[in-house]
């Protein structure tokens, strides 16, 4: 079942032409990944697609239903975007840092956040580090606790910049695992990855992405 379309979405910055006549669509439990040269636009796709930039023309589509510039609270929480750099809260411990977009976005009691966020902790290996800071983590700590963050507010599609750019051969196969389980759990995954080989073994499909020149 189809959760993403994208429609002839342009994006420009002032003059620059950043994202041109762009269309894909992305169903339920697939996991597509996008790939293409640096400065291409790639993540400023997945900028417009998570709400951070709005696009210039053409339609986004999440379940059918058209994005306005100006989105509703369930349009912002149905698609998580995992930052290439984290950008994790470096002032709340681990665990704070799932249990904050609970309490402030999604308006859920503290306590309730708090057994979520051990449960996601859990799933992510993550529950022996909850009392420690960002700053304690290692890389591959620091992206689990960015994915168990993202998945706090129960995103539909969850979009990955560059997932595998700092991770050894190791933690991209637990990265691999990671987001492979989260398609079977049904939600949809768009990654945006230079890593080919990581691309092919873990895709449904790879989209090339190319500005129109």
């Amino acid at each position: 079942m189809r959760v993403l379309v994208l429609d002839k979405v342009y994006k420009n910055y002032g003059r620059k032409n950043i994202i041109s006549n762009f269309s894909m669509r992305l169903d339920y439990g697939e996991i597509v990944s996008i790939i293409g040269p640096s400065g291409e636009g790639k993540t400023t796709l997945l900028r417009c697609i998570n709400g951070i930039e709005k696009i210039d023309s053409g339609e986004i589509l999440i379940d059918n239903r058209s994005i306005g510039k100006k989105r509703n609270k369930q349009e912002i929480l149905d698609v998580g975007l995992v930052f290439q750099d984290f950008q994790l809260f470096p002032q709340y411990s681990v665990i704070n840092n799932i249990i904050l977009p609970q309490t402030k976005v999604i308006k859920i009691k503290k306590e309730e956040a708090k057994i979520k966020a051990m449960k996601l902790l859990n799933k992510m290996e993550l529950s022996d580090k909850c009392n420690m800071y960002p700053f304690q983590l290692s890389g591959g700590e620091k992206q689990r606790l960015a994915i168990a963050r993202t998945l706090a507010t129960n995103p539909k599609i969850i979009c990955f910049d560059e997932p595998t750019s700092a991770l050894d051969p190791f933690l991209v196969k637990k990265l691999s695992e990671i987001i492979i389980n989260l398609a079977k759990e049904n939600k949809a995954i768009l990654i945006v990855t230079h890593d080919i080989s990581f691309a092919k073994k873990i895709s449904s499909r790879i989209i090339e992405f190319k500005k129109n020149k």
